[in-house]
């Protein structure tokens, strides 16, 4: 069991129907080490730890392959790990951010046998985006669904638009929640997927189906980066 927001040193033990339950400062639920503060950063380290181990295992197999599979190879066994329950810790700190920035940097350069180039140029090599913009995408697939009701029920109620009695250009925006803090306010998921979806397109935002919206934002992300104005895309 762990305390949210509570330091171990201020809480021993919790007392439960007599039964004394010992906190800890972090917890695995599904495969998600969440943390007492909820930075997920034990979490992301993880995973650059699993992305590094399966990049020393291409490297001993990559003069084998052709940069097609190569790849391949990548994008299923190395680069899906950033995939499980990314929307849960996409929003995280700078500093952890260029944790993964390194993992995915040295994959790339293993899978393009490129040691010199930057990490910008790296991802033009196979049209790749950066693991943030990757986790912004699916975030916009997962307010679409939730808006046209093709994903669980609980979500349905998350995404609400503004009750405004006259007609915008940008077509009816997300109602954005009451933030009186940075961490748990405007770096959260809640906060910053509306604020990203309200700055996508109107022809995005009106697709009619969700075959319609993949391929709209896939056209969009081809010159353009999904809109974000986190901490992770500022300099």
């Amino acid at each position: 069991m762990i305390f949210l927001g509570t330091d171990q040193a201020d809480l021993d033990y919790f007392n439960f129907v007599g039964n004394i339950v010992k906190p800890s400062k972090s917890v695995n639920l599904s495969g998600v080490e969440i943390d007492k503060r909820l930075t997920f950063d034990n979490h992301i380290l993880n995973i650059c730890k699993i992305v590094n181990n399966k990049t020393n295992a291409l490297v001993r197999i990559r003069s084998y392959l052709d940069n097609y599979h190569a790849q391949q190879v990548a994008n299923a066994y190395i680069l899906s790990q950033f995939n499980y329950c990314n929307l849960i810790w996409m929003f995280c700190s700078k500093t952890t951010n260029q944790k993964i920035i390194r993992a995915h940097k040295r994959a790339l350069r293993i899978t393009y046998q490129d040691n010199f180039s930057p990490y910008k140029e790296l991802l033009k090599h196979g049209h790749n985006d950066t693991i943030h913009q990757r986790n912004l995408q699916d975030l916009m697939l997962e307010v679409f669904k939730s808006l046209k009701k093709l994903n669980p029920s609980f979500m349905w109620d998350f995404f609400k638009f503004n009750d405004i009695p006259y007609e915008l250009r940008r077509c009816p925006l997300l109602e954005l929640p009451d933030t009186r803090g940075r961490i748990y306010g405007i770096y959260t998921l809640g906060f910053r997927s509306k604020v990203s979806w309200n700055d996508l397109p109107v022809n995005i935002k009106s697709a009619n189906s969700l075959e319609e919206f993949q391929k709209l934002l896939k056209d969009f992300i081809k010159d353009k980066e999904i809109p974000c104005n986190c901490r992770l895309c500022r300099d």
